[in-house]
């Protein structure tokens, strides 16, 4: 009887499962497991009915505590790496969130 497509992914899965296993420290594994946790020092979750936009000022504001806001010259770079034109500082800090200016 030929093989199924299903039971060659279940092979596939399998043998993978296993090499992580080999290859991969347990230490790494716990690491990586427990950066999933709730950090109540951390803004809220958006909520499960959250639109969007909401949904993305969330996610956002999550990421500017853990990590910090970007810099005006790390969206420089972005917007000249894309081709964009500038659209100025002002206009930037209005549209996104800014680290504060150490020179300032």
């Amino acid at each position: 009887m030929a093989e199924s497509s299903i039971d060659r992914r279940t092979d596939h899965a399998d043998r993978t499962r296993a090499a992580f296993r080999r290859f991969i420290p347990p230490a790494t594994v716990a690491r990586v497991t427990r950066q999933h946790q709730v950090d109540d020092s951390l803004p809220p979750l958006p909520s499960p009915d959250a639109n969007d936009a909401e949904r993305g000022e969330a996610i956002m504001a999550r990421l500017v505590a853990r990590i910090g806001a970007p810099s005006l010259e790390d969206y420089r770079r972005a917007y000249a790496g894309c081709g964009a034109p500038w659209p100025g500082d002002d206009e930037i800090r209005r549209r996104h969130p800014v680290a504060a200016d150490p020179a300032a």
